[in-house]
């Protein structure tokens, strides 16, 4: 028979195993202490998920041993419209060329910049282009329809006129509020753009507009629209110098350019065009030493041209009706 202390040390152990389930592992951590009377309880804290990465996995090829740039070649859709755009709007130098219809090649220079523009066989699909106005239009908010002597804010501000552009050959100048356009209201710059791109291009359309407190009418004979509804995947750019002297030599030799350069935030100047395959050609010059930028020069009706004119189109939305 064992000792009385034995058998309570044994009784013990006994109760001890009894009391924690098998397989039981280290002492849980003890509850965190309820919250007192006017503070909300403490949520539960999340696990903290890494974030999927949408960068594909790229696997590095083999070096390329690229030794020189050979010219930029261009495949127009529209080969004689393509060269005379480089050649007589931005002025690059007709070098060199070749081939027979359908086959033509011309290599144009301007500084160190190639240019090898190759026909293609066939006549590609030309894109279909909308009537046009040629404005930068605006929101008519409530002060300004005010201090035109309008009673309601519906019509488009005219923040703009672009040069060369149907409205301004018209005499639509900065400022003229448009109410309507056949009849049809135009109270956004959305129903101003429906209203145009819904009639033919060469129609003389009759625009009322808003002037001097006064309601006028002005037949605006429409252009088919410059701009594509969406760019080239490509865009060329350009330093150049003495930008407004060129933008000046383009106007007076009757180019169409569509926007006035305008300053950079780095204190240069920049000139964005299209080319007729929908390329964004941008022109810039950089502005060296802290001088102040130059004024934009005036545009052919007489207007002042914008400070900070639109940017070139991108998507799928014309830059203006």
């Amino acid at each position: 028979m064992l000792p009385p202390k034995a058998c309570l040390l044994i009784a013990a152990l006994l109760l001890l195993v009894a009391g924690a389930p098998a397989g039981a592992g280290p002492a849980a951590e003890p509850a965190p202490p309820a919250p007192t009377e006017g503070q909300p309880a403490a949520a539960p804290a999340e696990e903290e998920q890494p974030a999927e990465s949408t960068r594909p996995t790229l696997k590095q090829g083999p070096p390329l041993p690229v030794v020189g740039i050979h010219s930029l070649e261009i495949l127009p859709r529209d080969y004689e419209a393509t060269l005379r755009f480089y050649v007589e709007v931005l002025g690059f130098k007709e070098e060199e060329a070749s081939g027979g219809q359908g086959e033509r090649r011309s290599t144009l220079t301007a500084g160190p910049l190639r240019l090898l523009i190759r026909e293609q066989p066939g006549q590609p699909p030309l894109p279909k282009r909308p009537a046009w106005l040629g404005i930068h239009p605006a929101p008519l908010g409530e002060t300004a329809a005010e201090a035109a002597g309008l009673k309601e804010p519906k019509g488009v501000l005219v923040e703009d006129v672009v040069p060369q552009g149907p409205a301004g050959a018209a005499g639509l100048v900065r400022g003229d509020i448009i109410l309507a356009v056949e009849g049809q209201e135009t109270a956004t710059p959305e129903a101003l753009a429906t209203a145009v791109r819904t009639l033919p291009i060469g129609k003389k359309a009759l625009v009322t507009l808003w002037r001097e407190r006064k309601k006028h009418n002005l037949p605006i004979t429409l252009a088919a629209s410059p701009f594509p509804d969406r760019l080239a995947p490509l865009a060329i750019r350009l330093e150049v110098r003495d930008l407004d002297a060129f933008y000046r030599e383009v106007l007076a030799r009757g180019g169409r350019l569509y926007a006035e350069p305008h300053d950079t935030p780095e204190g240069g100047r920049r000139l964005e065009v299209v080319d007729p395959n929908d390329t964004l050609v941008i022109l810039e010059e950089p502005r060296a030493g802290g001088r102040p930028p130059a004024e934009a020069p005036p545009a052919p009706n007489g207007t002042v041209p914008a400070t900070q004119p639109p940017a070139p189109p991108q998507g799928n939305e014309p830059p203006q009706p």
